[in-house]
Order: structure tokens, then sequence, then C-alpha cells
């Protein structure tokens, strides 16, 4: 007897890949591509979204210390507690609420918020656009 074992495997003939397989790795890796860039910009807006957030709290408590130095929200307070003096004087007292206005910290605040929806618009186009590469679906 000889020692040699012999296996019957059944031959395989390789032929070339199935029609169309390259176009679809291709396109593939097109898409995986694309999908990085959206990642990419998603995690660029979101982290400007969060710094604009705290930003903004900032901008806010010096909006309140700016107010509480000028005494506008006493003048505020005037128009609640004693309105037929306001309104007696309603000239003067727009003058005054005008003077003590304080228009930085309100310009800031505005700039503030008109950052956060710019940016948040472009967070949630980024997150959209990658459902939809990634095939999720919102319920």
């Amino acid at each position: 007897m000889s020692d040699k074992i012999t296996v019957n495997l059944p031959k395989i003939k390789i032929d070339q890949a199935p029609a169309g397989l390259f176009s679809l790795v291709m396109s593939r890796l097109e898409r995986e591509k694309k999908i990085r860039v959206v990642k990419r910009r998603l995690i660029v807006f979101g982290f400007l979204s969060i710094i604009s957030l705290i930003v903004s709290v900032m901008v806010l408590q010096n909006l309140r210390l700016e107010s509480s130095r000028s005494g506008f929200g006493q003048y505020l307070a005037l128009l609640i507690y004693d309105f037929k003096a306001v309104v007696t004087n309603w000239q003067d007292f727009g003058l005054v609420l005008l003077e003590t206005l304080p228009a930085t910290g309100l310009v800031s605040l505005l700039t503030a918020v008109m950052l956060i929806l710019f940016l948040s618009r472009f967070v949630a186009r980024y997150v959209g656009a990658l459902k939809e590469l990634t095939g999720h679906q919102s319920y």
C-alpha cells in the first residue's frame, strides 16, 4: 500500500467576477467617502454649536450684570409698580429707558443667538445627510 492519501475534491473553476461587481464596490467606496466627509463636518459644526452655547450663557450673564449696573431693571420695575407716574412723564421715562438700555449686551446676545441658529441649521442638515447615506430612517 502506498502512504499517500488521495482526496477527491471537486475542481472549482474560477471565472471572472460577476458582472457589475466592480461598479458596486466602487460606488460603495464612494459612499463611504461621502459618509466620512459628512461625519467630519457634523463633528466640526456640532463642536462649534456647543462652544456657541457656552458663549451665549456667558453673554447672558454679562447682559444681566450690565443691566443691573445701569439701573435698567429698576426703571422697568417702576413701569410695573407706579404706572400712573410713568404715564404722566412718559417722554422722560422713555428717554431714561433708552439711556440705560444695555445695548452692547443686547447686541452680543442677539449675535450669539443668531450664531446658534446658524450652526444648528448646519448640524440638522448634516444629521439628515448622514441618515440618508447610512440608510437609517427616522420614525
